[in-house]
């Protein structure tokens, strides 16, 4: 039986809570892969985004995987050019902060 995707947020934050972070880890990633074109868009950049953050200020394998999210969502926009992917890239950049990081690639097309 499949989890549902409020089900992978809910494992990713009890695994948080119980210090198992290699499965929190997975858990925010499946989420964030699994609801790019669902209801739930909003919180993957919001309440899935600040937690994996949370995560990864305590655990490095947990920013490097977000690091290496943002750097994906970039390169997803730069080939599908599919506003979304940037908004993707916009939001990891503000989790980061470094939102100049992402208004300097939103200036590259734009002008």
């Amino acid at each position: 039986m499949s989890s549902t995707h409020s089900e992978i947020l809910d494992k990713a934050r009890e695994a948080f809570k119980s210090g198992d972070y290699v499965n929190s880890l997975k858990n925010y990633e499946n989420f964030f892969e699994q609801t790019f074109n669902t209801s739930y868009y909003g919180v993957r950049l919001s309440y899935c985004l600040s937690e994996w953050k949370e995560l990864a200020d305590i655990y490095p394998d947990a920013m490097i995987r977000l690091q290496s999210k943002r750097d994906e969502a970039l390169q997803l926009f730069k080939k599908t050019k599919e506003p979304e992917r940037f908004h993707d890239y916009k939001s990891i950049c503000d989790i980061l902060d470094s939102p100049e990081e992402a208004l300097k690639e939103f200036y590259v097309y734009i002008l």
